[in-house]
Order: C-alpha cells, then structure tokens, then sequence
C-alpha cells in the first residue's frame, strides 16, 4: 500500500553527509566520514600539499643534481615503475634473488619458508612412493604453503612498482592464482571432484572472511586496542560479496525449491543453466568491480591506501628492505607456479583416497582443509597488514580475495568445464550455502561501526572452527550405482551405520527445507551392514508385490505396489521412510490393521477398518494378513449405509465425572456439548481409562469432534485444538474404530509449562432462561441451516433480541514472547498460549464469554479488543487501551466477560499499539442459523500477511519516514505458508458433493487480499457479522479486519486445488514480496498430498469493497436530509521537527489522535471529568436513540498529497454503508445514497481520494472507536472515538469493578522505567 508516503524523499539535515553543497570540492568524497574516522584520512596531514583549487600533490617528486627522479633511498626511478618498488638494480641477480625472497614480507612469511623441504618431498614421494597415499597428501599439503607464499610474495614485489590501487588488485590475483590452478586441476579431472569444487569455492570465502579476517582483527587488536577502516572499502566489499552469494546460491535455491515438482533430471539441467547464467553475469560484476576501483573512484581508493601506509609504524623499515627487479619478480612468479602447479596435481589426487579410505569428508576437505593452504599467501600477507594498522590494505586483501573467489574464479571453473563437457553446476550443499549466507550476516555486522578490537577478530575465528567441527562430521553424498548422488541433485539421503533411518537435511535461515524421495536400488555406503539393512527395506517394493512380507515384530503383511488401501484413516506419522518402517509404526498403534506409505513425501497413514486397495503411482501399501480378507473389491457385496463408529477415548478422570462427545454433526450435538455422545466407562480402569462409545453415522461423512469432560459441579473442560477429524468409510464396512488421547495443551519456548497448563472449559449454571435444545419444529442441520432454537432463527435480527443460554463459555489466555517460524524463518513473536493463530474462541450464539487474559510479556502491556463483537451495553470489556482501558501490564491478569448477542465469525486482537501483527489474535466462531444450507463446517481461515522484523520495528520507521510503507516478506493462511526458507502450505479437506462452510477473515497489518478458490465457485452467506442473501461470486475482495462466511461445493474432478490470496498491489492495497505465492491447498478426501496444478481464477486488481453484499433482514434507514451529514476529512501530515527528522501524522478534521494510557476516556466519565483534551478526537453523541449520518472525505495532505485507501472499523455498533464515491463529496449526494436495506457491517472501505456515507443509531452507550485498520494509519493517529449517551455510561453500561485496579497496577508498571514509552497514538 502507499500509504504515508508516496513521495519523494525529503533530504533533511541528518542526511549531508552524503549530499554536499555546490561549494564543495569536485573531488570524490561521498564515501568519506571525516567525523567518524577523523584520523582515517587527513589530507592535511598526509600524502602532500592542497593547492587552491581543491588539487593535492601526493609525495612530491625527489630528482638527483643530474635531474633524475630518485626515490626514498636514493636510487632512480625507472620510467613507469613506482618510486616504492623501485630496487635499484636491474635483470637477475641469484644471490639477491634468494636472499629476498627467503627474507619475504613478514617474520610469519619468512618462518614458511622452512616448509621448503615439504615441497621437495612431496615430488619424491609422489613419484617414488606413490602407494604412500597418505604421507603424499600430508607433504603436498605442506609443501604447498612456502609455494603459495612466494606467489604472494612475488605478487607483492610486482605490486610495488604500480600504483596502489591496480597492486592491491594484481596482489590479490596472485594470491588467488593457487586457487584458479586448484579448480583447473580438480574439473579437469571430471564430474567426480565437482563436488569438491564447490565446496572449495565456499571454503575459500569462508576461510577469508571468518578465519583470515577474523585473525587480522585479532592479532591487529592485541597491538592498537581499537582500529578503524574506511567504509568504502568496507561497504563495497561487504556489498559486493552479499550480491556475490545470491548470485552463487541462487541455483540451489531454484533447485530446491522446485524439489518434487520437476524431475531431478529436469531439475539438473535447469540448474545447470542458471549455474551458467550465474557465471557470465558474475565476471560481468567482476568487470565493473574493476572499472569502479581502477578508474571512477579511482582517487578515492588511493587516497584511502596512501593514508593506511602513513599509519604503518615500520613502514621505513620496509621502505628500505631490498627490492626485487622486476625480471627477478617475474622469476619468482614463474618458478612458484610451476611448484604450485605440481602441488595442486599432486594434492588433488589424494583426494578420493583421503574422502574413502580415511574417511574425511567432501565438506571438510573441499570447506577447510583445500581453503587454508591455497589462500596462505593471502593470510600471511593480510595478518601483517593488521599488525601494522594498516587495516584498509588488510580489508582490501581479505574481501578483495573473496570477491575474486565469487566474481572471477566460480565463474572461469563453470565456463572452462562447460567448455570440457563437464557439469560444473553451483548446486550446492544446503549445509555449504546456508553457511556462506550466515558468514557474510556475521561478518557484515561486524564491518558495520568501521571499527575492530580483538574480540570482534575471536568471535570471528570461533565461528569458523564452530564451521570446521561441523564440517569434519558432515557426511558424503550417498551414491547411487556408483555416481555421486550429489552430482545428481539428490542432497541428504544418509543410511546410518548405527540405525535403519534415514537422515533429512533441514534447510534453515532463508533456504527451502526440502524432503527427499526414498533412495532405491543399491546404496553404497561406509558401514557395509548399515547398507545391506537398507536395501532389504527398500527393497520391498517391487520384491514383494502381491507376497507376504513378514516385519521385524514378526507381523504378517500382505504388500501392494503401487496401490493405496482406502479405508478409514485414524492416524499418521512422518517418522517412516520406507514400507518397512511404515509397517512397524503401524505395529505400534492401538486399532490399525493396515499401512499406506506415500513414497513422494514420506508419510505413513494408518488404516483402521480396511477398504479395497486402488491403484496409486505414489503409494505403496501393506495389509496385515489378520485382516485382508477385507481388502478387495466391494463389487458383489452390500453397500452399507449405515456404519456404527465406535469411539475410544483415553482420559483420566475423577470419581462423579463424565466424558462426552460433541462435534460438526448431529448425531454429536452440533458442537453442543450436552446433545453430544455419552460415553461410557465400562471398561475404564487406572491403567486403561477408557472411555467408549458408538454412533451411527452415514458413510462418506467428513466429520470434526473433540471430547469435553464433564466435572461434578457442572463445569465442562473441552481437550485443546485441534479439532479431530476423519471420514467415515464407504463400501461394505459396516463398523469401524476410533482411537484417540486427550489432547493437553502443549508447551512451547518461552512460555511455562504453569502458564499454559490451563485448559478451555465452559462453566454450565442451572439458571438458563432459555433452552439451547433444538425444538421439534425447527432444528439446526445440514438441510436446515435457517433453524436453530428457542424461537430463534434466521429471521431474529440480533440487533433486537437474541437467546440467553445461560451458559458460559471460559478461556484461559496467557501471553508470552517466544519464537516462531510459520513460514519456516523463525522470528520473534508475542502469542497466546504458545499457539499461532491464538486459541480460537467458540461459542453458541447467546453464551456468555469469559477469557482470562494474563499478561507474562517481557516488556509490554498489552489488551485485548473483541474485534465486531457489539458488546451491548458493555462499553468496558471493549478493550482499547487509552478509551475503556488502562494497558494490561506485565504480570498482571484480567478477564473480559460479554454475550454473544451476535453470531458469526470474527476475531479477538491487541488493541495496543500495532501489538496484533507480532501474533496476538486468535479466531472467533460463534455458532448460529444461516441463509443456507451447508453439510460441513471447516471454521476458520484467516488470511495475513507477515513481517520478519516485528511489526513494532516497521511502524515505529514508517512514523517517521517520508518513504513507501514496509513491504510484508509473505502472507500466511492459517498462520503458515511457504517461503524461501522452509514452511508448509496450509491444507484443507474436502468431501466430493459435500457443502463446506469457510469463515475467511483478514488479519493483517496492512495487505488487502483477494481470495479465490481454482475451479470454485463461493456462495457468500455473510459479511462481518451480518447474515447476507447468497450470492456466488468466483474472487471475494477482502479488506484488513474484514469477515465472509462463504459455502463452497465439492463439485469438481477430485484433487488439489490452489487456494489464493492476492495482495492488491496494483491498486494500492499493499505490498507483499512473496505476492503470488499467497496460498493453500484445498484438497479432495484422498488428495491431500498432492501439489495442486490448478488454474487461477482471472479478476481485474480493485482495492473496493464487494457489492452486491443485500442484508438478509430488510433493514430500514430514514433517510439523511442536506445538512444532516457530519464531514470528517482524513488527510496526511508530514510534520518537520526541530532535529531535522520527520513526524508523519495521519489526521482527521486535522487532528491526529493521541491517546493517554494513564488516563482513557472512562476514567474521564467516571469521574465526571468533561475537560477532554484535544487529541483525544473525541465526539460527542450525548442524544440516545438517534440516527446519526457521517461521511468520511480524503482530501489532500500537507505538504503531499498522499492519497490511498482506508479500511475503517467502528467499535460498538455495525454501520450502514450508504454509499461510497471517488470525487468530493457534496451536500446534493445525500439524496443519492441508498436507505433501502443498504449493507450492513462493522469495516467499509473509504476509497482513495473519495467518500464513504455511513449511518448508525445512538443505542449503545459507550466510548467508542472508529479508527482506520491498517496498523501504520492507526499507529499514526486516523482515529476518532464517540462518546455516546455518557450520562448513562456507569448505570446501563457498567465500567468494570476492575477498571481502577487496572490503570493503578499500569501506572505503577509504566512510571517504573519501562523497557518502551509510547511513541504513536496508543491504538
């Protein structure tokens, strides 16, 4: 959405330091911090003298008495070399030539050079003693670092003699010379060391920027407490590389992300196109990389590296070291190349005899051992940097060999083996990639401030060695007929030495956790028995199709491949990942008789009462022979049409107590606990506390239950969520058997065991006015949904009256921080009972609700707002912090209680501050009639979008940000989806020729949504709370906090199909990054498992609410006279403070509202206070039972014009949509709105740049919002609240006997030094 901030940005005074005025020097500075970093580089101070127009003369220019220029030591200069990397001599000189190269740059460069004779040994074994495989691969490895060396060494000689920014550059090509002669030697060899390639290439970045940084920071550290560096070497490198690892692990992400949809021969090639796609763009960044350093900023870089040198406290020294000539540099380079080149050869060779017979793995290798010994030269070099403070030079090595690793050698290893024939793909390990991504998180942060110590250089270091340990015991790709499975795009499929299982690798941070398809065929892997256990598992299917396998518990089975046994489901698992393994779960649980294993995704479904076997190419089954009799065709046999289901509960209870069942069905109560299931504890002992009972029921019905236990005084506690579910089976089976366990509340991080050990109960009192039992003319079911009891039906306007069951309905609500991934990247959130999506709220229309909300966050009140819910004549349980209520503060406890005067569906959510989109709402589902007929009820499924960062951090930027709003990282349904980083689709069953109510509701924080269903029609049945005339629509636009209840029809081909949630982008409705990728599934008994390929329905974008929405009671409203119409503007304000930052204000009537939490607005009334302040935007509507007619204009803002929609939310009352417009509003509109039954609902939206007419009547006393629901509009003050009747505030509607207790335990809490203060408007 572009809500507050369409414009472009405003610079203000804290932004020049990257804005200077046109009387600033034309030199390149826009990377400098001279108030940061104020000894980084003083041109006063170093490099030369500042002439008068801005120009600086570096070293001025030393020449002889015969006119020569001569350098520090005196010798001439020759044409085009460098004064520092001037010898003085000239051609080859041996002795010189020894003498300095053994000297090299550094005490730690000189000490390699001892390994000299390691080098020399490694060719005599290799040609002497090759069988000596080890001591090969230890004296290669040795001898490789003094040969790595000089390559640096002479590198750095070279160096010297250009200038420094084109050195730096051609020193760290040396350096990563070894690194290019590695990846030649390993892709000539052939498809078998790719995976070692890719491993070393991450290995490479991995060991420059923890290991060898991480000592630079350490050993600089010990000797200057504090060293600085400068943010153009730092930011370019940090950014270069963070785009350097997209562009590297992008393949892997489109490999796995597309695992099970594409064949993993497909996948391959696919991969392996981008891979190369990956590498041109890559040597392109590398080329811009140069031009950037070598030419634009040219200056800057040499500016920045001549200072560093000035910082070098021996510097002189190494100024007056001897040179090398340049034809002894050129010597050196060579005569280390050749050695290089040998040790390369020599080591790769090892390689597969270190991976098979010494059991090191790929990882270890490829991540650590083959990194260190290439990049030597690097390390040593760049370690003396930092000893030296010269940290910039330091940096430049580190990255600028990283960048190389990324830009320049990945992409030559790709295109010279596209070039061999070979499949140098850069799918690489999950292990690998999530690495490199966390080290350049880690390292970046570290680079941020421009600053180092030592511990910043051991952190860096220990995480590296953390890296190492991980990397020794990561295992090697399986193989498969004996070709690297890895090489195949199959990553993870471990057969342990110890177990028959199967290890899943689990992709974690911002990569897609993927499950694999079970190896077949002959696994080769290190522990011989371990193997042969597995293929005789996976071996099953074909071998015993059609014989009986008998499993390791002595069970017989009879197996079928690749068929699926349709019986009755009653459990599943995902802990199987063979036939075999799915056969002895099913030992294991009470009541099966059979075992589907779905081979595409490893899940084992349990078969209760046995049906036929069909074919299925993607399941295997197995039927135990005790019972396989019943698991053929049902041709020749009756078809039952009645089955008796027997329902088997294990619960502990006390003496007087008893047990029930209630479900979707009438045959258990419709939901009603008391017209449920009695059960019956005749087999109940306290080993076994069984309680039992049978039901007859139609076959083919989908049917939703829970079991609620009935407590000797009346009180009902019903089992947590989930609700259960299962099908009862069709075909011949006349009885089948349901085992199930009281389900608890479970615990999660972050939250007690003792904060969640409550459990819902609903309290029954025997002081009911009216009977929920339907009566014998009019009850509630599938064929009348109209009816439901007590005289009342669809035809009771609830406004009017409603029953009074004279029951209520208890929730206990304990909030807490904790962590969580819906979508697979975990994040922190605040929730209710450690659930996401909260607890869902469920109730009868006319039960009294009682929930408990005990506030266990760290640092936040908190409140809870009943979002729709009329709370008639009960102004104080509307829980909005700063109008009916102080904020809950921590610790502290209070219960809303309130009558479901309407039914329908909607949602309860903080009202503190933006609090709700960081998790705290959960569902509301109050049972009623309907205008329609429908045969199952699905509840619930609300739709949002979602944050990474919490919402609280994004709103507290947009308030004071001239910029677009932020953007949701994803949308979930039903509080999951998938991202990038793991996740599951949320999946909804549907029963062929079956109507199936779903109660769709927007949860969000900013995204307005446009649902659909592939290849459905919906049949709309409500808006809000408001029962509506059907009507069939195919996409349902659905704004923030807005509710339908819509019925849809298994009428299609059975299957998966994709359930859509589209962010309206387009029409300014917000913005989403994964929009298009909103979704879930809703699939046909049988299909749940299945990927839908469903096309989506076709809809133009609109950010406008839904017409056509016909109340099913034909409403009246007298009709609005020219002049009866209250005009409330909204508009945005961008205020300028006295700091130069900016304020955004959204405003109505030019007053944003500003609530006070220490003192809401009843504590005004309540104390017959009527001094209200200002920005409290407050209205008074002191007249009861009046009609009252507002529109809502947009007009422009100050000093922009940011015109968007607002989704606006009345507290209190349901308004009258009278009509809407896209033009100013004029008194002459009035006559043209619509009085005659006009839609009714609780949350309209106001079009951009337009009006929204609404109408309600005075009959609620109370202090009532109206406020727009996008949480950053809200936050920023678009609110008003309605004083309604206040004279009667206190005696018919009450304020809570709580209310002071509350605002002083608040006060106490907030005037204690609170973690937050409140920075918006409270709401």
């Amino acid at each position: 959405m572009s809500h507050p901030d369409l414009q472009p940005p405003v610079h203000s005074d804290h932004s020049t330091s990257h804005h200077h005025s046109p009387t600033a020097t034309n030199r390149i500075s826009v990377f400098t911090r001279g108030d940061r970093n104020p000894d980084l580089i003083d041109h006063e101070k170093t490099a030369g003298e500042h002439h008068l127009d801005g120009t600086k003369e570096k070293h001025p220019l030393r020449y002889n008495d015969a006119g020569q220029q001569i350098n520090h030591l005196g010798h001439v200069v020759t044409r085009y070399v460098h004064p520092d990397g001037e010898s003085g001599r000239k051609y080859f000189h041996p002795w010189h030539f020894l003498r300095i190269c053994f000297r090299s740059t550094s005490t730690a460069s000189k000490l390699t050079n001892l390994l000299w004779p390691f080098t020399i040994a490694a060719m005599i074994m290799h040609f002497a003693f090759p069988e000596h495989h080890l001591w090969v691969f230890i004296t290669c490895y040795l001898g490789m670092v003094p040969a790595a060396n000089l390559v640096g060494f002479a590198g750095q000689e070279l160096a010297r003699k250009i200038p420094k920014v084109a050195g730096v550059i051609l020193e760290t090509t040396f350096g990563s010379i070894v690194e290019i002669i590695l990846f030649m030697v390993l892709i000539a060899g052939g498809n078998k060391n790719v995976a070692v390639i890719r491993a070393a290439i991450l290995g490479s970045i991995l060991a420059n920027l923890l290991f060898c940084l991480g000592t630079c920071f350490f050993i600089g550290g010990i000797f200057h407490p504090q060293q600085t560096f400068h943010e153009a070497i730092s930011e370019v490198g940090s950014n270069l590389m963070l785009v350097a690892a997209v562009g590297l692990v992008i393949p892997t992400i489109f490999y796995n992300s597309l695992t099970g949809r594409l064949s993993p021969d497909m996948l391959e090639t696919e991969a392996l196109r981008i891979s190369r796609a990956a590498a041109i763009i890559l040597l392109v960044a590398f080329c811009v990389y140069l031009w950037f350093q070598v030419r634009s900023h040219h200056g800057l870089y040499e500016d920045i590296l001549e200072a560093d040198e000035e910082r070098d406290h021996d510097r002189h020294k190494d100024l007056a070291k001897d040179k090398l000539t340049f034809t002894e540099s050129c010597v050196a380079v060579a005569v280390a190349l050749v050695f290089v080149s040998f040790m390369a050869v020599f080591l790769v060779q090892q390689i597969e005899f270190m991976v098979h017979e010494r059991n090191i793995s790929d990882a270890f290798i490829g991540l650590i051992l083959v990194p260190i010994v290439e990049k030597a030269s690097e390390h040593l070099t760049a370690v003396d940097e930092a000893y030296d403070n010269q940290m910039n030079f330091a940096l430049s090595h580190v990255l600028g060999a990283s960048i190389q690793t990324a830009l320049l050698n990945t992409p030559l290893v790709v295109i010279v083996g596209w070039g061999l024939g070979i499949d140098m793909s850069l799918n690489f390990e999950l292990f690998d990639a999530v690495v490199l991504i966390l080290a350049i998180i880690v390292v970046g942060n570290f680079l941020r401030d421009e600053k180092s110590d030592y511990l910043e250089g051991a952190l860096c270091v220990m995480v590296y060695v953390l890296v190492a340990v991980t990397a020794w015991y990561y295992p090697n790709p399986i193989t498969t007929n004996g070709t690297a499975s890895a090489e195949n795009g199959v990553n993870g499929t471990l057969v342990s030495g110890d177990a028959n299982a199967t290890v899943v690798h689990e992709v974690v941070a911002r990569l897609v956790k993927k499950a694999l398809e079970e190896m077949a065929g002959e696994v080769v892997q290190r522990d011989d028995t371990a193997a042969l256990e597995a293929r005789a598992s996976t071996a099953i299917c074909p071998a015993y199709n059609s014989k009986t396998y008998t499993d390791s518990n002595n069970v017989a089975y009879t197996v079928s491949c690749p068929y699926s046994n349709n019986g009755n489901v009653i459990g599943s698992t995902t802990t199987a990942t063979n036939l075999a393994q799915c056969m002895q779960a099913c030992d294991a649980q009470s009541g099966c008789n059979a075992a589907n294993f779905h081979t595409q995704v490893n899940i084992c479904y349990f078969i209760g009462t046995v049906g036929s076997n069909v074919l299925n190419s993607t399941y295997n089954c197995a039927v135990k022979n005790s019972a396989s009799s019943t698991a053929t065709s049902t041709a020749g046999c009756t078809a039952a049409t009645s089955v008796a289901v027997t329902f088997n509960e294990l619960v502990t209870t006390n003496y007087g107590d008893s047990v029930n069942l209630t479900g979707s069905v009438s045959q258990l109560g419709n939901w009603s606990p008391g017209l449920g299931l009695a059960l019956s504890a005749n087999q109940y002992t306290s080993s076994n506390p069984l309680w039992s009972g049978t039901v007859n029921l139609p076959p083919g019905t989908s049917v939703q239950y829970k079991y609620v236990q009935v407590v000797s005084g009346g009180t009902i506690n019903w089992e947590a969520d989930p609700n259960h579910s299962f099908v009862v089976p069709s075909g011949c089976a006349t009885a089948t058997t349901i085992n199930n366990k009281w389900q608890q509340l479970s615990t999660s991080a972050g939250a007690s065991s003792t904060s969640l050990s409550s459990v819902v109960k609903a309290t029954v009192t025997a002081t009911s006015t009216s009977s929920v039992a339907p009566t014998s003319t009019c009850t509630n079911g599938p064929s009348s949904r109209n009816c439901w009891s007590g005289g009342f039906d669809i035809n009771t306007d609830f406004d009017n009256s409603w029953p009074t069951t004279g029951r209520t309905v208890s929730y206990d609500w304990t909030i807490t921080n904790t962590t969580m991934a819906p979508d697979g990247y975990s994040r922190a959130v605040l929730v209710i009972n450690g659930q996401y999506p909260g607890p869902r709220i469920e109730a009868n229309w006319g039960d009294m609700i009682s929930v408990t909300v005990t506030n266990n966050l760290a640092d936040n009140g908190t409140s809870i707002h009943w979002h729709g819910v009329r709370q008639y004549h009960n102004n104080g349980q509307d829980g909005v912090p700063g109008v009916t209520e102080c904020p809950l503060a921590p610790g502290q406890t209070k219960t809303y209680t309130f009558q479901a005067t309407q039914y329908g569906s909607s949602w309860a959510h903080s009202h503190f501050s933006c609090q709700y989109g960081d998790g705290v709402w959960a569902p509301i589902l109050i049972h009623g009639p309907a205008t329609t007929d429908y045969d199952i009820e699905l509840g619930p499924l609300p739709v949002t979008d979602w944050y990474y960062q919490t919402v609280n951090y994004h709103a507290a930027i947009a308030e004071h940000a001239n910029a677009l709003p932020p953007e949701a990282d994803n949308g979930l349904i039903n509080g999951t989806n998938k991202s990038p980083s793991g996740g599951s689709y949320y999946v909804t069953s549907l029963t062929a020729g079956k109507k199936h109510r779903v109660r769709l509701m927007n949860t969000a924080v900013d995204n307005h949504f446009v649902v659909s269903l592939d290849g459905h029609q919906m049949t709309v049945i409500s808006s809000d709370f408001v029962p509506i005339v059907p009507m069939n629509v195919t996409t349902l636009f659905l704004g923030i906090g807005q509710r339908y209840d819509v019925i849809i029809t298994a009428d299609q081909s059975p299957g998966a199909y994709w359930f859509r949630a589209d962010v309206q982008d387009k029409a300014g409705c917000g913005t989403s990054f994964q929009n298009g990728n909103i979704r879930s599934v809703f699939a046909y008994a049988g299909h749940e498992t299945e990927t839908p390929i469903s096309t989506a329905q076709t809809y133009t974008q609109t950010c406008s609410d839904q017409t056509g929405l016909v109340p099913y009671w034909n409403s009246f409203v007298p009709q609005g006279q020219t002049g009866t119409f209250t005009e409330l503007t909204t508009s945005q304000l961008q205020q300028t403070e006295t700091d130069g930052s900016i304020t955004v204000y959204w405003q109505i009537n030019g007053s944003a509202m500003l609530n006070n939490w220490e003192q809401p607005t009843l504590e005004y009334v309540r104390s017959g206070n009527t001094s209200y302040p200002a920005d409290l935007n407050l209205i008074q509507l002191p007249t009861e039972g009046r009609w009252t007619y507002w529109v809502i204009q947009e007009v422009a803002g100050n000093p922009y014009n940011v015109a968007v929609p607002h989704p606006i939310h009345l507290h209190g009352h349901d308004f009258y949509v009278l009509g809407t417009g896209t033009t100013t509003w004029t008194a002459s509109d009035a006559s043209s709105l619509n009085y005659a039954n006009p839609t009714r609902r609780d949350v309209a939206m106001l079009p951009t740049n337009g009006w929204l007419a609404l109408a309600f009547v005075t009959d609620n006393p109370g202090a009532w919002l109206m406020h727009c629901h996008i949480a950053w509009h809200a936050d920023e003050g678009l609110a008003v609240q309605f004083l309604e009747s206040a004279s009667t505030i206190g005696t018919v509607a009450q304020i809570p006997s709580d209310f002071a207790s509350q605002c002083s335990a608040w006060d106490s809490y907030y005037n204690g030094h609170p973690a937050y203060l409140q920075h918006d408007s409270g709401i």
